[in-house]
């Protein structure tokens, strides 16, 4: 455990250097992602225009250091496949705003290791503008049964997944963890479901109906800080 907060600690500080730059700034960041390498792994970012212009940013990924066997997509203005390394449309920011719809997805393929894999975001009229951000995934053979009995805070991938009408998601918490929800948004970073967790581990089903079929993105908050979040896709 000691080297695992070792190595943690080393690339938050590589990420937050990384991440300086004169035209976006960074938040929320999920960028240090560790999971079960049977599950898709999932990271992300806040996105905010710093420039006093407005800029039509683009996103570009690059696999820097890959494991083998694995696949790595995103989603900014869309969802694509991992065949797609740079998005078809921009989005447009005027200055100051922040986009919320980055997300960083990553299959590993049932392979461990760490794959370490860059996302660059840039203006479409001036590539100048652009500034990258490092994420890091860390899949390890650990199965979700394992992880229900460790003293961590945690959220599985759903199951099913496509789904349609309800779905699972198995969860556990710190024993020093006080509040802790389970929120789901959609695209456009709207909330559209937020459920109180009472239970230091559990399974819940989520009640689908009522949500149009798309793309879904649902995180577990504990004590006001968002640990991990991860994808669901909706279908009727």
């Amino acid at each position: 455990m000691k080297k695992i907060f070792t190595i943690s600690i080393f690339l938050t500080a590589a990420l937050t250097a990384f991440g300086q730059n004169q035209f976006f700034e960074f938040s929320n960041l999920q960028t240090n992602v560790w999971g079960d390498a049977n599950y898709q792994m999932l990271g992300r970012a806040d996105v905010k225009n710093i420039t006093s212009d407005t800029l039509h940013v683009k996103l570009k990924r690059y696999n820097v250091d890959v494991v083998s066997g694995s696949e790595s997509a995103f989603c900014w203005d869309l969802c694509y496949t991992p065949f797609t390394a740079e998005s078809v449309n921009s989005l447009t920011m005027e200055p100051g705003i922040v986009k919320t719809n980055f997300y960083a997805d990553f299959f590993p393929n049932g392979n461990a290791g760490l794959s370490k894999i860059k996302y660059c975001f840039f203006d479409e009229n001036n590539m100048a503008d652009s500034a990258c951000i490092m994420v890091y995934f860390y899949s390890s053979p650990t199965g979700v049964e394992t992880l229900m009995y460790a003293d961590v805070n945690s959220v599985s991938s759903a199951y099913p997944n496509p789904a349609t009408g309800t779905t699972k998601i198995n969860y556990t918490l710190r024993n020093d963890a006080h509040a802790a929800k389970i929120e789901m948004h959609n695209m456009l970073g709207a909330k559209v479901k937020s459920i109180e967790l009472t239970e230091k581990f559990a399974a819940i089903e989520l009640q689908l109906s009522g949500l149009e079929a798309g793309v879904y993105f649902y995180s577990l908050v504990v004590d006001d800080k968002t640990i991990a979040t991860k994808k669901l896709v909706v279908t009727k």
